[in-house]
């Protein structure tokens, strides 16, 4: 009975410590890194504005300002904005600048992106050894 019970001891010892026994290779998977095929866009055509003349008319000023504008653009129509209005367009034309600028802090982001990523595929592969 003695031989038996050491009998499956040593098989119950070796059947739970089999793994550890026997030496195996470490498997490391490297990804594979793909070049993107991503081009940047052509840059934009930069904004061409023209220019704008403000006039500021008061009572005393608008007969010699009417006067102005006929003999200078040949018509008497022109277009007048409260002070109010005229702040509200100054807030918006700052509003406007700010957004294209973080757009164009965005787009020099992702292209930034683009540019690393592209420059890590072309890196070459280390070649992983076995221990």
């Amino acid at each position: 009975m003695r031989p038996i019970k050491l009998l499956l001891t040593l098989l119950l010892a070796l059947t739970v410590s089999s793994c550890s026994l026997l030496t195996t290779e470490k498997i490391i998977k490297v990804p594979e890194l793909v070049k993107l095929n991503l081009s940047h866009a052509s840059p934009i055509r930069p904004v061409s504005l023209n220019k704008i003349k403000f006039n500021v008319v008061t009572k005393e000023q608008v007969e010699e300002f009417l006067y102005q504008m006929k003999t200078e653009q040949g018509y008497e129509v022109f277009i007048g904005l409260a002070i109010k209005d005229y702040e509200a367009l100054s807030t918006n034309t700052a509003e406007l600048y700010r957004y294209l600028n973080q757009q164009s802090e965005v787009i020099n982001f992702y292209k930034d992106q683009v540019d690393t990523a592209n420059n890590v595929a072309n890196k070459p592969k280390k070649v992983v050894q076995k221990p």
